[in-house]
């Protein structure tokens, strides 16, 4: 039941853009805190002043949960031809590349679960930004769900050739080289 409220509440969130409070249904004291929130007085071990260097309700709403993920590709549509040149976009982009965030199951195979939810980055954004997000999600809801979080088509586009030779010489200036001189 938590981990459908929590996903409720995780989903309106996400959609309205807005600050959302997750409050705990079950909480006996509905002063409109935050669970571990109530004051001194609930016998949280958080308090600025204890010294017993232990939280007795840490992580008790989040369960450990093995996450795996992987970064996969759906083939998308031929889109139309350049107007210009005329030209085709290469197969190899012509693709919808996604985060799929689920149970880690080891080396069986994924569970079935109730519900996949798709996530969009924002505009100017990538999927990294939704990593958190995503596998919590998947936490929270203890398998139940898989989330994919859709990538943006033009980070396919990216020229990433400059950064990965300076990876690989161990020298950040074969990527200045690269971008701003135009040496290859």
């Amino acid at each position: 039941m938590k981990a459908r409220f929590f996903l409720l509440a995780m989903a309106a969130f996400l959609l309205a853009g807005s600050a959302a409070c997750v409050c705990n249904p079950d909480d006996a004291s509905d002063d409109g805190a935050v669970d571990g929130d109530d004051g001194p007085e609930d016998g949280d071990d958080d308090a600025p002043d204890d010294d017993a260097g232990t939280d007795d309700d840490a992580d008790d709403d989040v369960p450990s949960f093995p996450v795996t993920w992987e970064y996969r590709y759906l083939d998308g549509g031929v889109p139309a031809k350049n107007p210009l040149t005329g030209t085709n976009t290469p197969k190899e982009y012509n693709k919808i590349p996604y985060y799929r965030f689920r149970a880690d199951t080891l080396d069986d195979p994924p569970r079935p679960v109730h519900a996949v939810l798709i996530l969009l980055p924002g505009f100017t954004v990538g999927a990294n930004s939704l990593v958190y997000t995503a596998k919590s999600l998947v936490e929270m809801s203890e398998g139940g769900v898989e989330v994919w979080v859709v990538d943006r088509r033009h980070h396919l586009l990216e020229d990433l050739h400059g950064f990965y030779a300076a990876e690989e010489a161990g020298d950040p200036r074969l990527a200045y080289k690269y971008y701003y001189r135009g040496k290859k």
